[in-house]
């Protein structure tokens, strides 16, 4: 039996289709996507390009129109899947990856590539980033994939669901997930709050008006009381957000899964490069190590920005806790975000026989694209200091390698901007193993120095004073080394300081240090020519001046100061006999040279076991939270299902144990959507049954198996449990028979669906 059909009243006019199912769908497209919009710009600070709502909006798009065409032919949960997954790698190239495409267009291998493992591993890298990241490889898939599913779902909801207002719930979710992955810092967060509050609101609040007047019959009413209080408590809220919102926030960074991202590099195990400084003039004087273009004679290659001493040697310094934010190297994406106003330069280095970790870069980077056969392996192990602009490469640079670079290069100011210039406030790590003669030696020569830019200039004029010698075989005696010895042996005499940019550079940031001004070491190659070779190898201090940031000194005297070590020896003074006095002691042996002072590395520190819940969280959120939302709806229906039969087949009542089993048939067939009519009778029931299922009836005969069910339930006395066990082997029959009706994938599926457990109404 069935109930009467209910008369389809058409459209007729354009107003009848725009106010039925037309409009409905207009209105809660526009609903999407401008809340998908908000979505967006939870993840703009992250990604910072244009293209980010192009991406956004895009997707969320392919979501509607995947949507609509599913509730248009009544497709299935797989049909769905299939469609919207066909439209990913359709569309995806243009809308995630357009860099990657021809004519940002036409997909390419590797297009197809980013969109197959975006899903599982652009969430990983898009944390590991540091903003902003742009259109980086396949980043652009994170917000991507989450507006198409979003949308998807929403719309369905909304027009397939019993509940069609909380089809905003799975937007609330999106910008949630934007939240949490996002930026410390949020964009407009009370703007966006508000807007995405306000759409919801209107949204259901028209929803709802229309499905009343529906009911009712008639058409909505206007009453200008009710708008009138609403509106004035949508204004009283508002205003008390606006003014609770900054006392509640506290800090304008939040926590979240990327502030509790480790940093991703640690370089401890990486040895100074200004250690490697005499080799550049020993054994690649002549040597090209890259060429450059673009790149002013004169301007300075940065390899490395160095920050730690240590008595041995000045290093870079990484992941200190004392200056953690200046030490420590992070991934980047398409730009490096920079708030200087000196004007960008584009550059270009060709890598020849240089081969190291520390990647050339002049000024400050703000952008930094490899090409070559090693484009992506670079780019993808790149990792780059805002605070010291030193760039770091884990897999090494070789001949060959190739890379364009967009930076802003500062000039230093004039020597009367200096001179009135404070030492500024920048937190480094500390320095230890200093000689007792740097600190007396940069008070003398800082003595009578109004401001700390003044000191500065004149401990540069002091040792711009000294002799320079690489310590070649032509040259005046200087030992290579920048450790405590030899910076003393440097400074020991001011009337005979020899040495070349490693002694001076190490010995001016010292002083600097023990005068209270930040300072710290530039290692790198000043440019005189497109090729760049070992001799151009140098080392300049760099000092923090209040008003100026950054400052790059030059103590080292020009290379034609050369200490002329033949000096007119004098006569010897003639001296009175003396009885002579007894043998001195024994003298005490030379220590070695610097290079070959023994280190002694101490005790290893004990491990502390602690418990790293920001590395749980993080691990949660990547793979607990996938299994939470897939696997365990599984295992829930799964379950309830197979409590379900077990209840059914085990009732008390054998009666009842009949009727389950009966009741397990039409379950399943509900299940795979060919539900027979509950208010029929059980055999109008296996009638419906051998119509819906064809190959039902090859091993069981579903009409008598139904009699069989009338005869045992209602007839006196209780069946027995030899007849209860032999009609469930019946009832499997026919289950058997139902599966071989339908199509496998449609019977997994069926073992998902939660159908069954549905109220008839």
């Amino acid at each position: 039996m069935s109930g009467a059909r209910r008369a389809v009243v058409e459209p007729t006019t354009i107003g009848d289709i725009l106010r039925g199912w037309v409009g409905q769908l207009l209105l809660d497209g526009t609903a999407i996507l401008a809340l998908l919009a908000l979505v967006a710009c939870a993840f703009w600070p992250v990604y910072t390009t244009g293209w980010l709502f192009v991406t956004v909006l895009g997707f969320g798009a392919l979501g509607l129109a995947v949507a609509v065409v599913s509730i248009h032919r009544r497709f299935k949960v797989g049909s769905t899947a299939l469609l919207a997954t066909g439209a990913w790698f359709l569309f995806g190239g243009f809308l995630a990856m357009p860099s990657s495409c021809l004519l940002w267009v036409i997909p390419t291998p590797r297009t197809l590539f980013g969109l197959l493992v975006g899903p599982v591993t652009a969430w990983r890298d898009m944390l590991t980033l540091d903003p902003p990241i742009g259109e980086t490889f396949n980043l652009l898939t994170v917000p991507g994939l989450l507006s198409l599913v979003v949308a998807l779902v929403a719309m369905t909801v909304s027009q397939r669901g019993h509940t069609p207002g909380w089809a905003w719930l799975p937007l609330a979710g999106a910008l949630a997930v934007g939240i949490l992955v996002g930026s410390r810092v949020a964009f407009a967060p009370f703007f966006v709050g508000a807007a995405f509050f306000l759409i919801v609101l209107g949204w259901t609040s028209y929803r709802r008006a229309a499905a009343r007047a529906r009911l009712s019959g008639s058409g909505p009413r206007f009453r200008p009381v009710r708008l009138a209080a609403g509106l004035g408590t949508l204004l009283t809220g508002l205003l008390a957000a606006s003014l609770l919102t900054p006392i509640m926030a506290g800090s304008a960074e939040r926590d979240n899964l990327r502030a509790a991202m480790e940093p991703p590099i640690d370089l401890s195990e990486y040895a100074s490069p200004l250690q490697a400084y005499r080799a550049n003039i020993t054994e690649r004087r002549e040597t090209t190590l890259f060429r450059v273009s673009g790149i002013n004679a004169g301007d300075v290659v940065r390899l490395a920005t160095l920050d730690k001493y240590d008595g041995v040697s000045y290093r870079v310094g990484n992941l200190e806790d004392q200056a953690l934010s200046a030490t420590t190297f992070t991934r980047v994406g398409q730009w490096i975000a920079d708030t200087g106003a000196e004007p960008e330069r584009d550059s270009l280095i060709d890598i020849a026989a240089y081969d190291g970790v520390w990647v050339p870069t002049v000024g400050r980077t703000t952008s930094i694209r490899f090409e070559g056969v090693r484009a992506i392996g670079l780019g993808e192990n790149f990792y780059y200091n805002r605070s010291s602009a030193t760039g770091f490469v884990s897999t090494g640079l070789t001949e060959g390698d190739r890379y364009e670079l967009r930076s802003k290069v500062p000039e230093r100011p004039a020597d009367e901007d200096i001179a009135r210039a404070e030492a500024g406030s920048y937190v480094l790590p500390p320095v230890t193993g200093v000689p007792d003669e740097v600190g007396s030696l940069a008070e003398t020569w800082a003595e009578g120095a109004r401001t700390a830019g003044a000191a500065a200039l004149q401990i540069e004029r002091a040792l711009q004073a000294g002799y320079f010698s690489h310590g070649q075989t032509d040259e005046a005696k200087s030992l290579p080394g920048h450790t405590e010895n030899r910076i003393a042996t440097l400074l020991r005499d001011t009337n005979r300081m020899v040495g070349d940019h490693e002694q001076y550079a190490v010995a001016m940031a010292l002083m600097a240090r023990e005068l209270g001004i930040p300072a710290r070491v530039i290692y790198g190659y000043k440019v005189e020519a497109t090729n760049v070779l070992g001799d151009n190898v140098g080392a300049w201090p760099e000092l923090y001046l209040q008003g100026l940031g950054w400052v790059m000194f030059d103590p080292t005297p020009p290379e034609t100061r050369i200490l002329h070590e033949d000096l007119p020896k004098q006569p010897p003074d003639s001296q009175p006999f003396i009885e002579n006095p007894p043998p001195p002691p024994q003298r005490p042996e030379m220590p070695p040279p610097d290079e070959m002072l023994p280190i002694d590395p101490g005790e290893a520190p004990d491990e502390e076991r602690r418990i790293n819940w920001a590395q749980i969280g993080v691990w949660f959120a990547l793979t607990g939270i996938p299994l939470i939302t897939i696997v365990a709806p599984i295992a829930v229906i799964v379950g309830l299902k197979l409590r379900r039969r077990k209840r059914r087949r085990e009732h008390p009542v054998m009666a009842n144990r009949i009727a389950g089993a009966w009741a397990e048939l039409v379950d399943h067939a509900r299940d795979l959507g060919r539900s027979p009519s509950v208010s029929a009778t059980r055999s109008e029931q296996a009638e419906s049954l051998m119509e819906n299922f064809p190959k039902v009836g090859r091993q069981t005969d579903p009409i008598s198996l139904a009699r069989q069910a009338d005869w045992l339930v209602f007839a006196p006395g209780e069946p027995s449990q030899k007849a209860t066990d032999g009609y469930w082997d019946a009832s499997g029959a026919i289950k058997r028979g139902m599966q071989a009706s339908v199509t496998w994938a449609r019977w997994v599926l069926s073992r998902l669906s939660t159908k069954s457990f549905r109220k008839i109404r």
